[in-house]
């Protein structure tokens, strides 16, 4: 493992954390086409509650007038991206540092990922769920795909359940590029 990576799992700097969360927030905000919310001088917290009622209304927005389909391509393309940039930025170079590194960053946000070597991804629990509905919550995870996929090196990432339609923890599978099964 990197020891980037290495470090990062140890302690991630409240520094880098709000880079991330920012990063996050640009991404998002320019794949629905508006301005990043204003969120300097708050709280992790703060900032957490923004993002969760930020990206619920403007997938609202974007749900109700029928532009799902793009919305979710720019969405996963942004955010695969960011996640290539990871890769790169914590020396990424197994699929099993790039579920480390997942942990990771989803730990920083409130979500307690776990994923496996045979790419059986659970989540216990999620911030945003009491924030979204399932039809939010499938739009939104467009992000997942995308930053799963750039850590990874390629691949896709599928849900098979999620807290937000009442199952005790999100289930996914997701297959790197050149696995099969």
């Amino acid at each position: 493992m990197s020891l980037r990576l290495s470090a990062a799992r140890i302690f991630l700097p409240p520094f880098l954390r709000k880079k991330y969360l920012g990063k996050l927030f640009g991404l998002t905000a320019e794949a629905f086409g508006v301005p990043v919310p204003a969120f300097e001088g708050t709280s992790d917290e703060a900032r957490l509650r923004l993002f969760a009622s930020f990206t619920r209304e403007n997938a609202l927005r974007i749900l109700a007038a029928g532009n799902a389909g793009a919305g979710g391509e720019r969405l996963y393309r942004n955010a695969r991206a960011f996640g290539e940039e990871l890769r790169k930025s914590l020396g990424v170079r197994t699929f099993a540092e790039a579920l480390a590194a997942a942990r990771l960053l989803y730990g920083a946000i409130g979500i307690d990922f776990e994923g496996a070597p045979d790419g059986t991804v659970v989540i216990r629990s999620c911030r945003f769920a009491a924030a979204y509905t399932p039809e939010i919550c499938g739009f939104i995870s467009s992000l997942d795909r995308g930053i799963l996929s750039g850590l990874a090196g390629g691949g896709d990432l599928r849900f098979v359940g999620r807290l937000t339609e009442g199952n005790d923890s999100c289930r996914a599978e997701f297959r790197p590029e050149g696995r099969r099964g």
